[in-house]
């Protein structure tokens, strides 16, 4: 939130090579960097995140977030999250705005 940020392409080369995930949050540089604003991932030219996740309440004006990675990670996170299990999902004017933004 201040400014700083790293590089995570060496940063998966580490996690490749030793097994380990890479989970990179983009909460605060989705709609802020890259040439298209799709942050790190973008500015960086960094292909294959393990995880992301990011928020829509920043960037996209509206609320909620995201979870992007595998089908398995993404299922097992539905099942067990106790925010995805008991929260309510977006509510229709939420999300037109999430797609607006996004067309913008």
């Amino acid at each position: 939130m201040e400014g700083e940020y790293c590089n995570p392409g060496p940063i998966n080369q580490v996690c490749k090579k030793y097994g380990a995930y890479l989970y990179l949050d983009e909460a605060h540089s989705i709609g802020a960097m890259g040439p298209m604003g799709r942050g790190c991932t973008e500015y960086w030219g960094v292909k294959d995140v393990d995880m992301m996740m990011g928020t829509f309440s920043k960037s996209f004006g509206a609320m909620g977030g995201h979870v992007a990675g595998k089908k398995e990670a993404i299922d097992s996170i539905r099942l067990s999250c106790s925010g995805s299990i008991y929260h309510n999902s977006l509510s229709p004017v939420v999300t037109e705005q999430i797609i607006t933004a996004l067309k913008v």
